[in-house]
């Protein structure tokens, strides 16, 4: 008969958290991921362009079948327990209504100085220099023979939306912009007499669209 060696219980469980954290570690760092302590709590940064759908990937599968999330977290956005997931917004496109996108599409093009990127029937993507812009098309007109007012808004695309929309675009050369557009025939009223200074730290003027949305460009004073 050979006698065998069996570890301790305590052990064993021991060698086997070892070598599934040890595991779970190398498959988050494989993904490009890389932990911190803070004061026991581990904080896992990513880039959501480096790993794309990572909210629904296996990485959030493994982590909370290891009991690291809550069952009703959701992974990118969750800061709970032994996990801080960190979020970062970045840029912000508008989304201007308009009557008729060919013909905002052509004046974005010709008298803003825009880039067209696509053109869809209702729907077109512009852009100039690091600026996009969205393009949607309000054309619904059977408000008009509605009986009763008290909900105007039904379809989200009625015709009376276009033109109640704005932004603002950071610019570099606001006052050269001016010129430009002024050129252009799209200087808002109030910016007639030049860019103005205002009082919350910008230097700006404002611009109107083929059918009223305001666009602004200011520069930080």
């Amino acid at each position: 008969m050979v006698d065998t060696f069996r570890a301790p219980l305590s052990l064993r469980l021991l060698g086997r958290a070892f070598l599934h954290h040890y595991f779970g570690y190398l498959w988050f760092a494989a993904l490009g991921l890389h932990g911190t302590s803070l004061g026991g709590v581990v904080e896992w940064k990513f880039k959501l362009t480096q790993v794309p759908g990572l909210a629904d990937s296996a990485v959030a599968g493994a982590a909370l079948r290891r009991g690291q999330l809550p069952a009703d977290a959701h992974p990118a956005s969750r800061d709970a327990g032994s996990i801080r997931v960190v979020i970062h917004l970045d840029q912000t496109i508008p989304a201007m209504p308009v009557k008729d996108a060919a013909a905002a599409v052509a004046f974005y093009r010709d008298r803003l100085g825009f880039d067209v990127l696509h053109h869809d029937d209702g729907f077109a993507v512009v852009r100039r220099d690091e600026a996009v812009v969205h393009l949607w098309e309000a054309s619904d007109e059977s408000w008009r023979g509605r009986e009763s007012s008290e909900w105007p808004v039904r379809s989200g695309a009625e015709s009376f939306i276009a033109g109640t929309a704005s932004c603002r675009i950071r610019v570099e050369g606001v006052d050269e912009l001016y010129v430009e557009l002024r050129q252009n025939d799209v200087v808002h009223p109030v910016s007639k007499d030049g860019v103005d200074d205002t009082d919350f730290g910008t230097r700006e003027f404002a611009a109107l669209d083929l059918d009223g949305n305001l666009l602004t460009y200011f520069r930080r004073s």
